[in-house]
């Protein structure tokens, strides 16, 4: 009893400590909770890009580190190789492993001020010869080379002529395609008097750096000004909307699967990491990768930004052929065709005479045969051969572009064929067909395919790099023949399906002709002599000695022992096959 009272005047006594230590706990019991719920929240937004946390500090640096990104803003409205015109940039700068600052600048403002640079072809065609006002070769064209990693090298070299004393570590290219459906997740944006939507995003933009008096040099220098202030707007929205992180995550990667957002980094592992993805925009060496390939790229150097309103078909049909090169290899031709539709109108500067330039590159070892115009330009690039074509295209027009090539043949190995379809960052969904015919007689395993015996059909909208697989299966069918003929006096023609083995179809012990005396019984030609055997592929000329003028007379030929080149006879081995005599007067 005595020990019972003891202990409650000691816990009377010390209660309020009890309860400030307990609610102490339960305050920090809060805040790891949160801050573990924060932590989980951020993880799960992050999605995918989560792969790239362990990398954090080699992107935003280390302290006492400075880390400096170059952001291109390209108009995919305006097409360009790598993804659209370079319309503006942003230097993101890092210290310590935090963001320190972030400078948006227009193309034509002090990243222009340098010394006259000769363009390359076409640019010195499409651009200066017809403009009184051209400058010479800019930062604002430097992505001419497809391959985003060669252009990055390009840019770079404009960026240092006026950024001498400036590192960069890394380069990001975003298409104004993105910049639409992120608008699209925090829509409507207020910026000044403007109110921005991704469906009226395009059009306001447009009106509100074209829509100026053009004799007022302050008014051009800062035209493009509203650009920077929605691109502000839009990161503080980003930034103060975290339930909206995850939705912006599945975004981004999205946009890096398709190619409408390129990363370049200086630092190795996160360069790797990055390739491993595919979001480098570098063209894949045919060589490791083991497969053919096929880039269509389409430039807009004075088309306003009427890609808006074009529509782009590529037809792409290749024919791996039972014939041989010196070196034994299989002969392999490739026949593409481009079509082109605007279907825009002359709505200035939105939409109107669309002038261009096409180029198709395939992997080195390749050669064009012919081309549609007759004068294509060859262009190099590593590991590819390309040629190039001028285009001008009015509203309303389609046109066309043909080649044809020998293609490499080191890609058909052990019967096994690929083929990479490189999409071109900035386009749409652009309709790809493909079409491989294999020799005839075979057939093919192609799971990304439809197949018809010989034949492998693919047809898709192009969204990202895909790479068709097949697999030409051994021939075990026997040749089906589909034609005999008596072509003259003397002379049958005898035609399989697929070519044969020469030195079974050239030997004249394996046919044997004679007159059937089913018409004309009381002439008898019997067993005629056979002179010669000329085999061209399939087609058998058999020339005989002896045959006299019997209209309508039926004649009989033995055929034994042929077989394709695949080694498979004739069935049933012998067979007979009949032909009538009915000569032209």
């Amino acid at each position: 009893m005595f020990k019972s009272k003891k202990i409650i005047k000691h816990a009377r006594k010390n209660a309020p400590f009890l309860h400030h230590w307990t609610l102490k706990r339960t305050l920090l019991h809060a805040m790891g909770l949160t801050l573990l719920f924060a932590v989980f929240w951020v993880l799960a937004a992050m999605g995918t890009l989560r792969t790239f946390l362990p990398n954090t500090f080699q992107f935003v640096g280390w302290p006492g580190e400075d880390k400096t990104y170059l952001i291109l803003f390209q108009n995919n409205a305006e097409l360009r190789p790598t993804g659209g015109f370079l319309t503006a940039f942003a230097i993101l700068d890092f210290k310590n492993g935090l963001p320190h600052a972030i400078d948006f600048q227009d193309v034509y403002g002090e990243i222009d001020e340098h010394e006259y640079i000769t363009p390359p072809y076409p640019l010195d065609v499409l651009l200066e010869k017809d403009s009184s006002t051209y400058a010479g070769h800019s930062f604002r064209d430097a992505n001419f080379n497809p391959d985003f990693a060669q252009s990055v090298d390009e840019i770079l070299s404009f960026f240092y002529l006026v950024y001498p004393e400036r590192s960069v570590d890394g380069v990001v290219a975003v298409n104004f395609s993105v910049l639409e459906e992120v608008i699209g997740l925090y829509e409507p944006l207020r910026v000044g008097q403007h109110k921005f939507t991704e469906v009226n995003l395009f059009e306001s933009l447009e009106n509100a750096v074209s829509d100026i008096d053009r004799h007022n040099l302050e008014a051009l220098s800062s035209r493009k000004g509203i650009i920077e202030k929605l691109a502000y707007t839009t990161l503080k929205k980003m930034i103060s909307n975290p339930w909206k992180w995850r939705e912006l995550s599945e975004l981004v990667v999205q946009h890096l699967n398709e190619k409408e957002i390129l990363v370049q980094f200086a630092n190795d592992a996160l360069s790797k990491k990055i390739a491993d993805f595919g979001w480098d925009g570098t063209f894949p060496n045919p060589e490791e990768a083991a497969s053919d390939m096929l880039a269509v790229n389409i430039a807009n150097y004075g088309g306003m930004k009427s890609d808006r309103y074009l529509t782009r078909n590529v037809h792409y049909a290749i024919e791996i052929t039972d014939q041989f090169n010196e070196h034994g290899q299989p002969l392999i031709y490739g026949n593409l065709e481009v079509i082109l539709r605007h279907n825009g109108d002359y709505n200035v500067p939105l939409s109107g005479e669309y002038k261009g330039y096409l180029r198709a590159f395939i992997p080195a070892g390749s050669q064009l045969l012919e081309s549609s115009t007759g004068d294509s330009v060859q262009h190099l690039i590593p590991g590819y051969i390309g040629w190039g074509d001028t285009l001008l295209m009015q509203p309303g027009e389609t046109k066309s572009f043909n080649y044809r090539f020998q293609l490499n043949p080191a890609f058909l190995e052990d019967d096994h064929y690929a083929l990479t379809l490189i999409k071109q960052p900035g386009t749409g969904a652009d309709l790809y067909e493909v079409v491989v015919k294999t020799p005839i007689g075979g057939h093919v395993d192609a799971p990304h395919f439809d197949t018809r015996e010989n034949v492998a059909f693919y047809q898709a909208n192009l969204d990202h790099d895909t790479t068709l697989a097949l697999q030409i299966l051994p021939d075990e069918l026997p040749p089906r023949l589909f034609w005999q003929e008596l072509r003259q006096l003397d002379l049958i023609e005898i035609s399989f399906a697929e070519p044969l083995d020469p030195s079974t179809a050239q030997d004249l012990l394996h046919y044997e002709v004679r007159d059937l005396n089913k018409n004309v019984p009381d002439i008898d030609d019997g067993q005629l002599f056979i002179d010669s055997v000329s085999v061209d592929r399939g087609a058998i000329l058999l020339r005989t000695r002896g045959m006299t003028i019997q209209p309508e007379e039926h004649y009989e030929i033995l055929i034994r022992n042929l077989r394709d080149q695949s080694g498979n006879p004739i069935q049933p081995n012998p067979r007979t096959v009949t032909v009538v005599q009915r000569l032209e007067e």
